[in-house]
């Protein structure tokens, strides 16, 4: 294309002035206002708990790097971003008390490298672009929900886009390069190292720009005969090789290993990923505005490929995008999960397409009437609607966000204001413990997992069943529903109709900003077809001790056992953590036990208790139920082995009768406590 030497216009000017230092420096503290508005309002999100779980800074950096590399397998996380948050959490934790539970310090390193990463994606549209289309994707990646919100996260991302950008950008210098520099070469690979190290997705760049530089190569050294630029081409090729083999011990163990992400396949049709990356990228999923992102990245495509600047670097720059793309979509429909953020190593090169697209747009708009030497102030008018949607609409959203996904933060803050001290709760997966308690604590309170599952229905129905049998064993224990399997995932399933009955309260925590902005179409992370009315809304169900009387009344048992003080706690886990079996627990020689009779009248029949006491299995223990002075039943046992203590046939008054279970103290002992399972009352029948 043509170098414009039209008269220096005001949007002329100021396009200039972009590519100077101070314009540069105000392009910086642009794209940085944007990511660190509100940065420290929403809580971590589940991704980013396990991202600081990861990066500790109770570990050792080469402790992180060790543990990456089973990491990389179970979550294909790879480990250079964790390395880098675990040496910031050590430098500036020094001077920020546990800066591990706040959200703005933790993000702070993503805003830098995101904001950064807006300066790397202008100088590579300089390099493909003429100067009054660069600016345009530049002010972009300042602006546009997609690049804001991914750099405002405790992740790979904000990285990912930062060396991305340098990566392209330092591959297209070399490539407008007469002769290769030391320098530059040794630039590039360590961008390409970072891009590796940083994201799975990485290596798809990586790929693309390998095989660019490989048919580079056999163009320059086998059809042209130049053999200085095919040496040049060698040389940049053998980086490219090099920053593959780096990060090819990592990408060959989740390739040979059980890595979850490979275990599915996507049902969506690639069309319709290509469709949400692109809307995504620019102003959301709906269906005109898709066509219209559609249109403007394929006027970028073809302008730049007819009208580059430099044609060879623009097709280079086609061709890199192309094969990045389709490699992401090859990759993103083999894998169980899929979201626009993994198109990030692409994104880029998207964006500038879509600057070079609306500088198209704007000079054949104004083209029939002959007046093309305006269409750099119509492309400024372009952006500066497009850049007002984003500022004046989505991101004020998406700074009111006080969560990303689940509630975790909301739930546990719930379940430590209102729930009383030693009170099992349970989530719907075993795997959310992790979030709650595992980095929102819930002091005092027994987080239960009866059931590690698996993926498929089965294991769910084998879920449900373990969770129904804890929860029937300790009916005053809370159970928190979020995902709401049967009916967001796995219809096949439908609801679990079994707990909403066996609950008479329920808290819902509703996360309204981010249905928002799904709603939008803006939101990367989730498809607006599968928003339902119970997708981002946290349940929380709990029985006051009314409820529980009247639901086992309304079940016809005649009694039911309350267990002040007693705690809940696992006494018997499968080998590789899939189940565990709970009980209760005292550590105390004596416990209560408050017997409740439903019956209007006295109801006769004997109460037995399964218990064990926790102690040294060769110690004999004699323990007593009573009430009072009354000893109701009484029996000897060996530690670590449970026996049912059972009372004669008595009679249970309305107001019920308070019991205690206690243990004959010894002078020498390794009495540690009591177990007790299970508590029921048998009625006395005449037959």
């Amino acid at each position: 294309m043509k170098v414009d030497n039209q008269c220096k216009t005001g949007t002329g000017r100021f396009a200039e002035f972009l590519a100077g230092k101070r314009g540069m420096a105000l392009l910086f503290l642009a794209a940085f206002v944007f990511r660190i508005a509100a940065l420290g309002r929403a809580s971590l999100w589940q991704d980013e708990i396990l991202f600081v779980q990861t990066s500790s800074p109770a570990l050792h950096p080469f402790d992180v790097i060790k543990s990456y590399w089973d990491i990389v397998v179970s979550m294909a996380w790879m480990p250079l971003p964790a390395v880098l948050q675990n040496i910031y959490f050590h430098v500036a934790g020094s001077v920020i008390p546990d800066i591990a539970q706040k959200p703005f310090w933790i993000r702070l390193p993503g805003t830098l490298w995101g904001s950064f990463a807006v300066l790397g994606v202008f100088a590579l549209a300089r390099r493909l672009l003429d100067r009054n289309a660069a600016p345009a994707a530049g002010i972009m990646t300042a602006v546009f929900f997609f690049p804001v919100f991914y750099a405002r996260e405790a992740h790979a991302y904000p990285m990912l886009w930062f060396f991305a950008a340098f990566s392209l950008n330092q591959y297209f210098k070399l490539l407008g390069a007469q002769r290769s520099s030391l320098k530059d070469l040794i630039v590039f690979g360590v961008c390409l190292a970072g891009l590796g190290l940083t994201h799975l997705t990485g290596a798809m760049l990586l790929a693309a720009l390998g095989a660019s530089a490989l048919l580079r190569w056999i163009r320059l050294r086998f059809l042209v005969r130049n053999r200085e630029g095919a040496l040049h081409m060698l040389k940049t090729g053998f980086v490219c090789g090099l920053g593959m083999l780096a990060v090819a011990p990592y990408y060959l163990r989740v390739l040979t290993g059980s890595n979850p992400h490979l275990a599915g396949r996507q049902e969506m049709s690639p069309l319709f990923i290509a469709n949400d990356v692109v809307g995504k990228l620019f102003l959301g999923d709906r269906v005109w505005l898709v066509v219209l992102a559609w249109l403007v990245l394929l006027a970028g495509t073809v302008s730049l490929w007819i009208r580059g600047r430099q044609r060879a670097e623009a097709r280079t720059a086609l061709f890199v995008v192309g094969v990045t793309s389709v490699l992401l979509a090859a990759a993103s429909w083999r894998t169980q999960y899929l979201s626009a953020r993994y198109f990030t190593a692409a994104a880029p090169l998207i964006y500038v397409l879509f600057a070079q697209g609306l500088h198209a747009a704007a000079q054949a708009g104004l083209r029939p009437f002959g007046r093309e030497h305006y269409a750099r102030g119509l492309l400024w008018i372009f952006l500066l609607i497009l850049a007002g949607v984003h500022a004046c609409v989505f991101l004020p959203r998406a700074y009111r966000l006080e969560e990303k996904h689940f509630d975790f933060a909301g739930i546990a803050r719930w379940l430590n204001e209102n729930a009383r001290q030693g009170v099992p709760y349970v989530m719907e997966s075993a795997y959310e413990l992790r979030f709650v308690p595992g980095y929102y604590a819930t002091p005092g309170l027994a987080a239960a997992a009866p059931y590690v599952h698996g993926a498929g229905p089965d294991e769910i129905r084998r879920l449900r069943e373990r969770q129904r049998a804890f929860l029937e064993q300790f009916p005053e224990a809370i159970f928190v529903e979020t995902g709401h399997v049967g009916l967001h995932d796995m219809p096949e399933l439908g609801p679990w109709t079994w707990l909403y009955g066996a609950y008479r309260q329920n808290v819902q925590l509703a996360n309204s900003d981010l249905r928002a902005l799904i709603n939008m179409g803006i939101f990367p992370g989730y498809f607006r077809k599968d928003l339902l009315p119970v997708s981002f809304i946290t349940d929380i169900r709990y029985n006051t001790r009314e409820d529980i009387l009247q639901i086992r009344r309304a079940a016809g048992l005649p009694a039911v056992f309350f267990f002040p003080d007693w705690a809940c706690v696992p006494f018997e886990r499968h080998p590789q953590g899939m189940w565990a079996n709970y009980a209760r627990y005292r550590s105390d020689l004596s416990g209560e036990i408050e017997a409740v009779s439903l019956a209007p009248a006295p109801v006769q029949g004997r109460i037995l208790v399964h218990m064990a006491i926790d102690g040294d299995p060769s110690e004999r223990f004699r323990v007593q139920m009573a009430v009072g002075n009354d000893i109701l039943a009484e029996s000897e046992a060996y530690a670590g082995r449970f026996f049912n203590l059972e009372t004669g046939t008595l009679s249970l008054p309305p107001d019920g009768m308070k019991l205690v279970v206690r243990v004959e103290q010894k002078a020498l002992t390794r009495f540690r406590g009591m177990l007790l399972r299970d508590a029921v009352f048998q009625p006395w029948s005449e037959k």
